[in-house]
């Protein structure tokens, strides 16, 4: 082999090698930008992942601190099975009374069958409240023997009105009882208003 032979053999060499190493960093370049492209896409993904996680993590915490509101809300509303042959009504009103040495003597609900009523309840004023869907209201008539003592009596309204407003106390009906002496009334009736879900 000549010089000049050897010469184009080495030219023909470096040009391949050029060739070789611009294919090959050009092939290498793409998979390294491909591969940045992955990684800030995981990047992104992992960010939104973590975003939703607190997300996540305050509406669990919101649920958490709601928890006793729930269960208010619960005690707030009776439910018709509660009250279904109004022995639980009757239970928790003789319990209270029994608390202040009250002697209910009797109670007037609606007549059987009759379904409670869906009017909206009058506020003192003609202010009208509106009941929320699904919560219908009995009223329930509550009948005291005997003289009782006036103090004794005003207890036994507080505990009916502190009960949440699962029963409302809408009237009283009071006369004193001159022959007991003063601080007495006699035979007293209490009006009450329940509200039961349908």
């Amino acid at each position: 082999m000549n010089a000049r032979k050897l010469r184009w053999v080495l030219l023909a060499s470096l040009i391949l090698l050029a060739v070789f190493n611009v294919v090959g960093f050009s092939l290498l370049s793409n998979l390294l930008a491909g591969k940045a492209r992955a990684a800030d896409h995981a990047l992104i993904d992992a960010d939104i992942a973590r975003s939703d996680t607190e997300h996540l993590q305050k509406l669990q915490k919101q649920l958490a601190d709601s928890a006793d509101i729930v269960t208010k809300a619960k005690q707030i509303v009776g439910s018709q099975t509660d009250y279904k042959y109004q022995d639980q009504v009757i239970s928790d009103l003789n319990k209270l009374a029994q608390t202040y040495g009250i002697k209910i003597s009797g109670y007037s609900f609606p007549a059987t069958g009759t379904a409670p009523t869906s009017t909206t309840p009058t506020k003192p004023g003609g202010i009208k409240t509106v009941l929320p869907k699904g919560v219908k209201q009995v009223l329930v008539t509550i009948n005291i023997s005997g003289s009782v003592q006036y103090e004794s009596y005003l207890k036994f309204l507080r505990s009916l009105e502190l009960n949440l407003t699962r029963l409302q106390v809408t009237g009283v009906d009071l006369t004193p009882n001159p022959t007991a002496g003063s601080g007495y009334v006699t035979n007293p009736s209490i009006s009450i208003q329940m509200y039961v879900r349908q």
